[in-house]
């Protein structure tokens, strides 16, 4: 999305390339954040549910811009976007539940550096 801003721009319909520019360069970092808590000797709680919040955040960001036309609205965007999110919205399911197990199990972190 950050390279081909303009592109994925087209294929979603009525996006604008900045805002799909964006967007790319926002899951990079989130992307290097969730590598760098991952690798981390203690995952921390927080850190859990906001990757797991951020990926229902995009489940739904997704669906509302299919349904109204916003950003996403010919045949091919809702072909690839719809897969995309049933796949992230699967990531934060697993999060949450694992995460949840592993607070119970006093696995994780609840300690703010």
């Amino acid at each position: 999305m950050a390279l081909k801003s303009e592109d994925v721009a087209g294929l979603l319909g009525n996006a604008h390339s900045f805002a799909v520019w964006l967007i790319g360069v926002g899951l990079i970092l989130n992307g290097l954040h969730l590598v760098f808590a991952s690798i981390r000797h203690s995952i921390r709680c927080y850190e859990v549910t906001y990757f797991a919040i951020g990926d229902f955040g995009w489940v739904i960001a997704t669906m509302a811009m299919i349904a109204f036309q916003a950003g996403i609205s010919t045949v091919n965007g809702i072909a690839v976007a719809i897969p995309i999110a049933l796949m992230v919205g699967t990531f934060g399911f697993l999060q949450a539940r694992l995460g949840t197990r592993a607070q119970m199990e006093g696995l994780l972190s609840n300690q703010v550096p």
